[in-house]
């Protein structure tokens, strides 16, 4: 749920952001973002931070 949520306010976000950055800058933020989540979702020392991270996961993805 958390992940779903995310990505509807990223969608909604992502059109403005790649005008103004550009595609290519954007997909490697995203990228990034995803990879520093993933990897901070491995170790979380509960539920409630993983849910965080996966959120944040969530909204990386592109």
């Amino acid at each position: 749920m958390a992940v779903s949520a995310s990505r509807v306010v990223r969608y909604r976000c992502s059109a403005p952001v790649c005008d103004l950055a550009g595609r290519r800058r954007v997909f490697r933020l995203g990228v990034t973002a995803f990879l520093l989540t993933s990897l901070a979702c491995a170790p979380a020392p509960g539920a409630t931070a993983l849910i965080v991270f996966r959120a944040a996961q969530g909204a990386s993805r592109r």
